[in-house]
């Protein structure tokens, strides 16, 4: 359902996955699955990050209306979630101080991967950003990540200088200036 403060871009009625915002107590119980997830598979302690927090207090940082959690969904009876992102504010930044988020965990299951998804769900939510007047979408990956680092520069984001502090060496900074 179209809304005046969130943009919906529709899917095609063939795609073999839906995206929706993560909006009720099962969403966020499956957006939480999906991050401990996604972060097994990095292999990395988030500790730093809080990362216990979040899960705790979700929606948290990535409450509408100035962040959003997004979760995909086969269409296929019965399935489970297959992926998932999310969007938070930041503090301004260029440029001309303004406003920007971060895209975070996005996340597609192995067994969904090629097919679009992953792209599918970061263009929905450049497309949120867009909708809540965002200028700026930062966000971070791993050197190891050459999918992902593909996708992020198919999608226009560029490589920047950290935007915060990380122990790990093998982080990759991104930036894109939105419409």
């Amino acid at each position: 359902m179209a809304s005046t403060q969130h943009a919906v871009i529709p899917m095609p009625t063939s795609s073999p996955f839906r995206v929706d915002f993560a909006t009720s107590e099962q969403d966020l119980k499956d957006i939480a699955d999906l991050f401990v997830e996604y972060t097994s598979s990095l292999g990395i302690d988030l500790a730093y990050q809080s990362f216990a927090e979040e899960l705790a207090g979700l929606p948290g940082k990535y409450a509408s209306p100035h962040g959003t959690l997004l979760i995909a969904r086969s269409t296929a009876p019965g399935a489970k979630p297959i992926g998932c992102v999310a969007l938070r504010p930041l503090p301004a930044g260029e440029p001309k101080n303004s406003p920007r988020c971060e895209l975070k965990r996005l996340y597609v299951r192995s067994d969904a991967r090629g097919t679009g998804l992953g792209e599918a769900l970061a263009r929905r939510a450049l497309a949120e950003a867009v909708s809540r007047g965002y200028g700026e979408v930062v966000m971070d990956t791993l050197q190891s990540m050459a999918a992902a680092r593909r996708l992020y520069t198919k999608l226009g984001f560029s490589e920047t200088t950290a935007y915060y502090e990380t122990p790990i060496q093998e982080t990759v900074f991104y930036r894109r200036t939105l419409p």
